[in-house]
């Protein structure tokens, strides 16, 4: 989320209406978003099982973790989809395990 978009979300919590507006509107920047249907979508496009929580979780983790030279976009959706998979995938295979080395 960029810097301007924390600052109108901060004076809307203010009550400052005006300013927020003022800010989101300022001529020399744009302001572009990936939502939660963002994921979602192009994980159902791939034929990726994800749940709400697992693409809400792709969501900040693309926030927060990516890389500011590529930025998001739908490489790293798809990149972020596989992983999210790939460790569900992981996790079922040592939960079996663990069941069979238990008997």
């Amino acid at each position: 989320m960029s810097h301007t978009i924390n600052t109108a979300v901060e004076l809307l919590e203010k009550g400052e209406i005006d300013l927020a507006i003022k800010v989101l509107k300022d001529p020399n920047k744009i302001h572009i978003t990936w939502g939660l249907d963002d994921v979602i979508d192009y994980a159902k496009q791939a034929k990726i099982r994800l749940s709400k929580t697992d693409a809400l979780n792709i969501l900040y983790n693309m926030a927060h973790h990516h890389d500011a030279e590529i930025g998001i976009n739908w490489e790293v959706i798809d990149a972020c989809c596989r992983y999210v998979k790939a460790e569900k995938k992981i996790k079922k295979m040592l939960k079996k395990k663990r069941v069979c080395d238990d008997k």
